[in-house]
């Protein structure tokens, strides 16, 4: 049976991987040397529970977490539980866009007596692209050739309408490059495997989210 001690080293190193933190990422967070977390992490030094509860917060998990042992069948549901929690984020900023769209189309008409169904066209992209900010920072870059390529044909579409009495078809054309953009950057993604992005407006959100 493992101690106290190597159940928390245990938990520390597997939580820091999980999450897709190096040791230098993780020390710029907590404001602590990356030699002070190798010296836990090797089980030199035990962190104080002000640190442990520092981590417990990037890592969105109670602090009783580090103390216990946890089986393959919990690690698993507590990623299926994060993993609902992050669509739940999704599809929340999806109504938000569309109720800020649907808001926006019934103002105008009241006040201008006019039916302007571009606002509801440019919720098309604008909802394309949240959830390619979602897969890029909650779902580790999925589908990005996906929703990369229909967010920018749907913004020129959404262009080439709001200024149809102008029919700039010109647009279309200069979509041809920046799809081959898009897929030149997919594929040397593959190819280099770029690190996990961070991003603390989406870590705020979630912790939001688990309030």
């Amino acid at each position: 049976m493992k101690s106290v001690s190597e159940i928390v080293v245990s938990n520390l190193v597997k939580l820091r991987k999980k999450n897709g933190l190096t040791q230098i990422e993780l020390s710029q967070k907590i404001n602590y040397s990356d030699k002070a977390i190798s010296r836990w992490e090797n089980g030199e030094v035990i962190p104080s529970i002000d640190v442990l509860e520092k981590l417990a917060d990037i890592y969105q998990v109670n602090i009783t977490y580090f103390f216990e042992e946890h089986l393959e069948e919990q690690e698993s549901k507590i990623e299926e539980r994060k993993f609902n929690l992050r669509l739940c984020i999704m599809f929340s900023l999806i109504l938000i866009v569309w109720t800020v769209a649907v808001l926006a189309f019934v103002t105008i008409h009241r006040f201008f007596k006019v039916y302007n169904f571009k606002v509801l066209i440019w919720a098309l992209p604008i909802t394309v692209f949240v959830i390619r900010w979602c897969c890029r920072y909650y779902f580790n870059n999925k589908f990005y050739l996906t929703t990369a390529s229909f967010g920018c044909w749907l913004t020129i579409i959404a262009i080439y309408l709001q200024f149809i009495h102008l029919n700039l078809w010109p647009v279309f054309i200069f979509g041809v490059p920046v799809q081959l953009t898009i897929i030149l950057f997919n594929f040397f993604n593959k190819i280099n495997k770029p690190k996990k992005k961070h991003n603390t407006t989406a870590e705020k959100i979630e912790k939001l989210f688990t309030k």
